[in-house]
């Protein structure tokens, strides 16, 4: 649900097809896709507790296909162009491809079924976004982030301690709630990007404090999930962005 956001939010909105609708139909398609954004800040929202996950995915479906419904009735594209659509459906059709070569077939058909419906998800999250005003669907989507991101630290945390962890050993690690330590670990390696460049854009002092707290938070989580890998997906981010920043100079 994040990698979708985080992509998404550089896509442009198209020009409209066809003339503007009025008033009851335009009405019920302003509504609908309000609705929509408002399911995009819920289904954020969700992403962060993986009990609720089953519910999420009854709650996108439904709205996929509304979505594509509207889209289709107001004569506009289902599918939005991004600058990843190739390199995307390439990833897609090769793991499929090497689906028969694997130690466990099934395990690994029902592995991509999975990342297939999060592609799905990440083209939804676009042909929504064309739809919203930017600026507030922006603001709304992050905050959801960081208050998600927030949450669900505060509960690693908590339940850590309670449970006798410690940095002096490993037997007991943060855990997100109804799942494990690399599942948070994953997780924050998604979320932490996002928090930051929210911070890092807000304006008020109190804004940036609060999303520094959830980042110090976010990174302790991380700490005391003691995965290796989590920490190596966070320094190749830092040295990615580091490039990135060194070119625009």
């Amino acid at each position: 649900m994040l990698e979708a956001e985080g992509e998404c939010a550089a896509v442009g909105r198209e020009a409209e097809i066809g003339k503007p609708e009025s008033g009851a139909l335009g009405r019920t398609r302003d509504v609908i896709w309000r609705l929509q954004g408002f399911g995009l800040i819920l289904l954020t929202f969700l992403s962060f507790f993986p009990r609720l996950f089953h519910l999420e995915e009854y709650l996108f479906f439904a709205l996929l296909l509304i979505a594509t419904g509207t889209s289709w009735l107001d004569g506009k594209g289902i599918w939005v162009r991004t600058p990843i659509d190739l390199p995307l459906l390439l990833f897609a059709g090769w793991v499929l491809l090497t689906i028969p070569f694997a130690t466990d077939p099934a395990y690994s058909f029902a592995e991509w079924r999975k990342f297939v419906t999060q592609v799905l998800v990440f083209y939804w999250v676009c042909l929504v976004w064309r739809e919203q005003p930017k600026g507030p669907a922006t603001r709304a989507v992050l905050t959801t982030v960081v208050l998600g991101t927030a949450i669900l630290c505060g509960y690693a945390l908590i339940d850590f301690v309670e449970r006798g962890g410690s940095w002096k050993d490993r037997y007991v690690r943060a855990a997100a709630p109804s799942s494990d330590f690399n599942w948070l670990s994953t997780y924050l390696v998604i979320a932490i990007p996002l928090v930051v460049s929210f911070g890092v854009n807000l304006r008020a002092w109190w804004q940036r404090v609060s999303c520094g707290g959830v980042v110090g938070l976010a990174l302790l989580a991380q700490v005391f999930s003691y995965t290796r890998a989590g920490w190596l997906g966070l320094v190749a981010q830092g040295i990615a962005v580091g490039l990135i920043i060194r070119r625009r100079w």
